[in-house]
C-alpha cells in the first residue's frame, strides 16, 4: 500500500497535468493578438508587458473574509513569460505548510480595449474581461489600471487592480468598491497586494 507522503506525490503530479492541459486549452481559445505596440490603444502597453518577463518573488497580502485581519504569506516565485500572444503567470505561494499553485493567462484585445485572462486553481478556472489603462510610463517607473465588474464576497462590486513598477518592486494592488446604494459605495476597500522583486540567480 503507498504510503501518504507518496499519494501527496502522486496527487501533485496529476495537479501539474491538470493544469498544463488548462493552460494548452486556455491558450488556443484565446485570440491570436500579438504583443507588437500597433496592436496597443496605447504602445506603451507593449512596452509593460515585456518588462514584465522573468521570475519574481515576494510577498502576497490580503483581508480575511472572516477576521477582517491582513494576512501575509510568501510568494516563492511567479514565473512571467510570452508564448506569442499569450502573457502566461505561473505563481507558487507558501500558506502554512500549504504550497498552493496558480496559473493566469491571459492576452489583449485592442479593438475593446480589453484585457482577457484566465485564472487556473485547484479544482476552478475564472475567466474575466478588463479594461485596461496605463496611467502614466517612463522606463523605470510606470503604472498601469484594470477595471471590470463582477463579485467580491458575494455582492456586486466594481474589482481595480492597480499595477505598478517604481524602478525597484513590482506592486498589484486589487481594491473593491460595491454597487450597493448608501453609505460607503464610493470607497474602494482593500482586498490583496502582490509585491514582487527580480529573483536573483
Amino acid at each position: 500500500m503507498a504510503s501518504v507522503a507518496q499519494m501527496h506525490r502522486w496527487f501533485r503530479r496529476q495537479k501539474a497535468v491538470l493544469v498544463a492541459g488548462f493552460a494548452t486549452a486556455l491558450i488556443i481559445m484565446l485570440p491570436a493578438i500579438g504583443w507588437t505596440q500597433t496592436e496597443s490603444t496605447d504602445p506603451n502597453l507593449a512596452k509593460i508587458v515585456q518588462s514584465l518577463v522573468g521570475t519574481w518573488q515576494g510577498t502576497l497580502e490580503y483581508r480575511d473574509f472572516q477576521s477582517d485581519d491582513r494576512v501575509r504569506i510568501p510568494v516563492q516565485s511567479v514565473e512571467m513569460s510570452i508564448h506569442g500572444n499569450i502573457l502566461l503567470r505561473k505563481f507558487i505561494f507558501q500558506d502554512g505548510n500549504n504550497q498552493v499553485d496558480r496559473l493566469s493567462v491571459a492576452t489583449y484585445d485592442p479593438e475593446e480595449n480589453v484585457w482577457r485572462e484566465a485564472y487556473v486553481g485547484d479544482g476552478f478556472v475564472e475567466t474575466y474581461d478588463s479594461k485596461i489603462r496605463v496611467i502614466s510610463y517612463r522606463a523605470q517607473a510606470w503604472r498601469m489600471e484594470f477595471l471590470r465588474d463582477g463579485e467580491d464576497n458575494g455582492r456586486a462590486a466594481i474589482l481595480r487592480e492597480t499595477m505598478s513598477w517604481d524602478g525597484t518592486k513590482l506592486t498589484s494592488l486589487n481594491e473593491v468598491r460595491y454597487k450597493l446604494t448608501g453609505r460607503g459605495e464610493k470607497r474602494w476597500q482593500f482586498r490583496n497586494t502582490l509585491t514582487l522583486t527580480p529573483r536573483k540567480g
